[in-house]
């Protein structure tokens, strides 16, 4: 009995481990000894079933960790309903809901242990097996969140254990051979030979092991070279409009009116690109996006800009999507890009909630509203745009583990600009530093700048070197404030 138990704690123990990276993020490198013990616990499980359910609860833990900032959204004061044990009640269940269908990869990690032709396979596999048990982890999330804005796709990437390792330099570099792939890749390898180390287990392989990845940690270092700079400018309009403030009668005029005085302060700038938060809806304001553009080239005047404003939109098919608009005065066109990755709850509503809820009322009135539910929009790439317009990644597309790859491949470009909101957040503690990871991460694979331009949240600039930088405003007012980035 004494023996299951400590078993059961080992597991109990991985799952912290694993956990920790991802709430206080000064403690990544708790994920390698995380990872260990995971192997051991596997290892000297005794039963299929113990390792098939151990793995699970590992994977649960470690994806509970990653997802704790749902917790930020209460109260849901964007459905209209007042604070509630109820609310608590919802937030909670979607939490482990959400962990359990990501935690079935670690599940099936943990099970390959019997299915490999011996131990010494299974510890070369391991790293290759994490990065496929944390893609179908990923896989599993897309089934739950199944709906009209989300299909079959492995790139959430919320818990990757890779991303825990680019709070170091040394290893963040290794994300310019595959992103996080490539780190949770080095993480594995870097656990099996410490694990093996421990335990005296293959001596000259692991020797040689560890000799390879000195070798490649020095020779990452000068590969990439330093990040030579572009010459670039881009003014950044940084909001403050809170999901309390948008839900009052008058607080969707308040901030048109303040996002036009934003934007008029913005022009008078000498900067040629001015970028705007997810859902300005600077758009809405006119009949048309060619009025708006009228109305841009006349605040200009000769000088020429690309503004970028982004938010929903509405198709004469009545399709609902998020849409960019890029004005530009220099042709006189608007460009346009539309929201691929949509986020599950904020901008579509799952199938599989719908069913899990179906008796809350309140709720699904507010999934079945006209308008509410958003589409992947039929706009990808740019046409005939200048060579020096921006790729765009909208707010929570940095979660795909291909999100800044596939902006690029889609409209091939010299920097990125990632217009977010976090209006539906009352607090940034375990958002931000993830969501800081992801577009490092992808900074430094996708070897682009990334301007990000928020609300309620900073405004950052993403280097391929790794490094983000950030800056004191030009101007500062009760509801906006203007950011020059530089690179």
């Amino acid at each position: 009995m004494q023996a299951v138990w400590c078993r059961y704690c080992g597991w109990a123990a991985a799952g912290v481990l694993l956990s920790l990276p991802f709430l206080v993020p000064v403690v990544w490198f708790l994920v390698l000894p995380g990872l260990m013990v995971f192997l051991y616990c596997v290892q000297y499980a005794e039963t299929e079933r113990e390792r098939f359910l151990g793995g699970y609860s590992v994977g649960i833990m470690h994806a509970m960790s990653g997802l704790a900032a749902i917790w930020h959204v209460y109260p849901l004061v964007v459905f209209g309903m007042a604070p509630s044990i109820g609310q608590v009640f919802i937030i909670a269940v979607l939490w482990m809901l959400f962990a359990a269908s990501i935690g079935i990869g670690t599940a099936i990690l943990a099970h390959l242990w019997n299915q490999a032709p011996s131990r010494g396979w299974y510890w070369l596999l391991f790293p290759f097996g994490l990065v496929l048990s944390e893609a179908l982890g990923s896989i599993g999330f897309s089934l739950f969140t199944l709906g009209f804005g989300n299909g079959l796709n492995a790139y959430f990437s919320f818990g990757y254990v890779g991303l825990a390792l680019a709070e170091t330099d040394y290893l963040l570099a290794f994300a310019r051979f595959g992103g996080v792939y490539a780190l949770t890749f080095v993480a594995g390898t870097i656990a099996v030979l410490s694990y093996l180390t421990m335990f005296r287990q293959y001596p000259r392989v692991v020797t040689l092991g560890w000799l390879v990845v000195c070798a490649g940690v020095v020779m990452v270092q000068f590969m990439g070279g330093e990040y030579q700079p572009q010459q670039q400018s881009v003014l950044v309009v940084e909001t403050y409009f809170d999901s309390a403030l948008l839900n009052q009668p008058s607080g969707e005029d308040t901030k048109a009116h303040a996002l036009t005085e934003s934007v008029e302060a913005a022009l008078a700038q000498p900067e040629r690109t001015i970028l705007l938060p997810e859902d300005s809806r600077l758009v809405n304001s006119f009949l048309s996006p060619e009025d708006a553009l009228a109305w841009v080239v006349a605040e200009r005047g000769h000088a020429p800009v690309q503004l970028i404003d982004s938010g929903r939109y509405d198709l004469p098919t009545g399709q609902v999507i998020l849409r960019a608009h890029i004005f530009d005065t220099a042709t006189n066109q608007v460009y346009l890009t539309d929201k691929q990755y949509l986020a599950p709850f904020g901008e579509y509503i799952p199938l599989t909630f719908l069913v899990l809820f179906a008796s809350i009322e309140q709720l699904i009135e507010y999934a079945i509203m006209p308008g509410i539910t958003y589409e992947p929009g039929p706009s990808t790439r740019y046409i005939a745009a200048p060579s020096h317009t921006p790729a765009v990644l909208f707010c929570m597309e940095s979660v795909s583990t291909v999100g800044v790859r596939r902006a690029l491949h889609t409209n091939p470009a010299p920097y990125v600009v990632h217009p977010t909101s976090h209006a539906w957040f009352h607090s940034h503690q375990f958002l931000q530093p993830n969501l800081e990871r992801m577009l490092r991460v992808q900074a430094v694979w996708g070897r682009v700048p990334i301007i990000s331009a928020g609300n309620m949240n900073p405004s950052q600039l993403y280097l391929p070197d790794g490094s983000i930088l950030t800056t004191e405003p030009i101007e500062q007012h009760q509801y906006w404030s203007l950011k020059r980035f530089s690179f």
